[in-house]
């Protein structure tokens, strides 16, 4: 984009930046980095370098000479690249991004954080998607937070944690993925301080594997502590279940806190290990769960540390096979850019799901726009959300037809809206069902899915 100076008037100010604002906010709307409205101003702003008002001296924000700064917008994205199978690499969780700990630090309202992720930590150029725990702190709003694959998913078009207030902790599991320039994005309408750990990633596999499938099962819950004592300062192993064959590499977990008499976290590791990261935080008589990947110690089990007294409840939902498992083709995950498959909020049928019900929402050759799931699939990598609760509950996300599951895949408190990743089996005819114990809204957004 090029612009001029009608001479000799002098043509500046907001009559000159008025124009190239509105171009700019129109080549980003045409290219579908951001949805209409907000989020397409926060990108218009994101897309700017900061200029000083003095010359030669440092970037002082937004000032009468320069405005928010300069126009640099990335290259226009080129078409996404086919994406194939991939099998699941875990990594030792490592910390890829806190704000808290670099300039510029905290992120203001509607603040937007490019994160190179290729070649980072252990993520090798070949990766289609990472596998990250998002943590916000120190929030200025209440909102959402967003984490996208950069320039392929529109900003302000699905959520992946959700913030009840300003000065809020929340946690959340996502697979993201990777988007141009080997970028994820973050949009942060709460803004606030970021953390992004990054717990394993997907790389392209070719024909039949054996290791990094991920094989689900019926959710099944290995560990409730709540028999006895909180744990507190220690770690707890959790048990083997007979859906996990020995040799697995990881397990698929949904952890959660509950009954806590402090704030503290949980941290799901590798029994034997101490990673410098955190799975889920929590607040004193407030249950939080998150989703994790996490590989399995040398003795072949994981455990949960709790860096405060807590109950621990965990739910096994699946599993990484090993390289010396049988090899074949079910299992591998395909990223698709996150988009939102279903919100109860909106017509048909535009109704919560009533309490003590379940609602099945069908997933697999559903017409564009909704995220294109091909039949066959086996299981799909959602971000589960509740909103509008009527009261303290949970959801549990499961494959219809099967045995209705003892288990949990997201926590409430009512009327605060709650988000928890999950991995989850899809039926034989590519369907889902969602039992709310209490009736609430239910929006789930996808970013992808695995073989058959």
């Amino acid at each position: 984009m090029s612009n001029s100076i009608y001479a000799p008037n002098c043509f500046n100010g907001t009559s000159a930046a008025s124009p190239t604002a509105a171009g700019v906010a129109a080549l980003l709307l045409d290219s579908g980095v951001a949805l209409p409205g907000i989020p397409l101003a926060a990108a218009v702003k994101h897309f700017v370098l900061d200029r000083p008002f003095a010359t030669g001296g440092p970037p002082d924000g937004p000032d009468d000479k320069y405005g928010n700064g300069q126009v640099l917008l990335p290259s226009a994205p080129t078409a996404a690249p086919a994406m194939s199978p991939a099998a699941f690499h875990p990594l030792t969780p490592a910390r890829l991004l806190d704000t808290r700990m670099s300039a510029p630090g905290t992120r203001p309202v509607q603040g937007i954080v490019d994160l190179a992720v290729l070649g980072a930590a252990g993520v090798p150029n070949t990766a289609t998607a990472v596998a990250v725990n998002v943590t916000v702190t120190n929030t200025l709003s209440d909102g959402f937070v967003q984490a996208v694959p950069f320039l392929r998913s529109p900003y302000g078009a699905s959520s992946t944690l959700n913030v009840p207030a300003a000065g809020s902790t929340r946690a959340n599991f996502a697979i993201v993925p990777v988007g141009v320039d080997g970028k994820v994005s973050v949009y942060l309408p709460t803004g606030g301080d970021v953390i992004v750990d990054v717990l394993g990633y997907f790389a392209p596999a070719t024909g039949a594997v054996g290791g990094g499938r991920f094989v689900a099962i019926d959710p099944v819950r290995a560990l409730d502590t709540r028999g006895g004592l909180r744990p507190n300062h220690e770690s707890v192993v959790v048990p083997p279940s007979t859906g996990v064959p020995q040799g697995a590499t990881a397990l698929v977990l949904n952890v959660t806190s509950t009954d806590s008499l402090v704030p503290g976290f949980l941290r799901a590791q590798p029994t034997g290990t101490e990673p410098g990261s955190s799975t889920v935080n929590y607040l004193p008589g407030m249950d939080a769960s998150n989703t994790v990947i996490v590989p399995v110690g040398a003795d072949g089990t994981v455990s949960v540390y709790a860096n405060s007294p807590s109950h621990i409840v965990v739910d096994i939902t699946g599993y990484i096979t090993a390289d010396t498992a049988a090899p074949a083709t079910a299992g591998l995950f395909v990223p698709l850019p996150t988009a939102r498959a279903y919100d109860s909020r909106l017509p048909p049928p535009g109704s919560p799901v009533p309490t003590a019900f379940v609602r099945t929402v069908q997933f697999t050759g559903t017409p564009a726009p909704l995220p294109q799931v091909p039949v066959g699939a086996t299981a799909i990598s959602i971000n589960l959300t509740a909103a509008d609760e009527i009261g303290a509950g949970y959801l549990t996300a499961f494959a219809p037809g099967g045995v209705f599951p003892a288990t949990s895949s997201l926590n409430y408190v009512g009327n605060q809206a709650v988000a928890n990743a999950a991995l989850v089996k899809l039926s034989s005819g590519g369907a889902l069902s969602i039992y709310a114990n209490v009736q609430s809204n239910v929006v789930i957004d996808v970013n992808g899915y695995f073989t058959g």
